[in-house]
């Protein structure tokens, strides 16, 4: 999978969860972008435009925050405590196994393990 599909696949699971129309998202540069920008939200018209020169240099990881961020800006455009929570619990609700190979296992504190087979 490609950053820029899993970014899309983040997007959309993200709004999904929350009930809300996925924006649009531009990856086709914008004039609001700064040099050190990954991404930024547009309310005005719901839009995400991701940065193609960060998007390149971004791990999976990096591309499912940044994604699950620009989603928490649709409820909470601060940078404020209520943001961070919210994207804290976004990032949980809409989290994905890795990309790779192999099997994932994981068991966390008396939760039923979960197995996932990644290709």
């Amino acid at each position: 999978m490609q950053k820029r599909e899993r970014f899309l696949e983040a997007v959309n699971k993200s709004c999904n969860d929350l009930s809300f129309t996925a924006p649009h998202v531009n990856f086709y540069g914008c004039s609001s972008e700064t040099d050190d920008s990954l991404a930024h939200f547009h309310p005005d018209v719901y839009t995400i435009c991701v940065s193609k020169i960060q998007l390149s240099k971004m791990n999976f990881e990096d591309v499912f925050n940044t994604a699950t961020h620009e989603v928490t800006r649709i409820m909470e455009l601060s940078h404020n405590d209520k943001f961070h929570r919210q994207h804290k619990e976004l990032k949980a609700r809409a989290w994905m196994p890795p990309v790779g190979r192999g099997l994932i296992y994981i068991r966390a504190g008396g939760v039923n393990p979960c197995l996932w087979t990644v290709s």
